[in-house]
This record gives structure tokens, sequence and C-alpha cells, in this order.
């Protein structure tokens, strides 16, 4: 699924975030998690730009929102920005790790 630039993610409640020596570790927990999908998933390690897509999920930020941040932090040009933050906003909704805010 390719979400929309105006999407707004939340973060799933069943996801333990930790951060050890500066990178940041996801683990899925509860019946919820893992998705079907990727039943084997168990941790997930984050870059830096995926660390600060997950920390700037508030429900309220749309994707393209995010993206502006991700200009203004690591110096990418838009479109590139785009392009990370909505990549990674898939993946983290393929593994359950997040939901489209206002959908069940």
């Amino acid at each position: 699924m390719r979400l929309a630039e105006t999407a707004r993610v939340i973060k799933a409640l069943q996801v333990v975030a930790r951060t050890i020596d500066d990178e940041l570790l996801l683990v899925p927990i509860g019946s919820s998690s893992p998705s079907e999908k990727n039943d084997k998933i168990s941790i997930v390690l984050l870059n830096k730009t995926a660390a600060a897509v997950w920390q700037a999920l508030d429900g309220k930020r749309t994707a393209a929102q995010i993206a502006s941040l991700l200009v203004e932090r690591f110096l990418v040009d838009e479109r590139t920005a785009r392009d990370d933050t909505l990549s990674c906003l898939d993946d983290f909704l393929e593994i359950g790790l997040v939901k489209e805010a206002g959908r069940q």
C-alpha cells in the first residue's frame, strides 16, 4: 500500500521503542504484532532517517509535514525527503508498526 502525502499515521500501541547507543530499536509486542504477513519480525533497528520519521509520528502531522522535517534535519531536497518518508511509512504500515489515523 502506498500512503498519500496527506496521510496521517499513528504508532501502534503494541510497539516498544528504546534507544541504545544512538540506535532506535522497535519491538512489536502483544497479540496484534507482528503482522500476519511478517510473523517472524521480533525487533526492528531503524537508521537515522527512519528514526526521525518514527519520532515525528503524532497522528497530527501528515506524511508531507514529516518530510519537511527531514529536509530541515538532514539537509536533503524535498523530493528525496518525501520519497524516503513515504517509503518508510509504507514499510512501518506493512509490518504493523503503525496505522493510518482514522482507520480501524
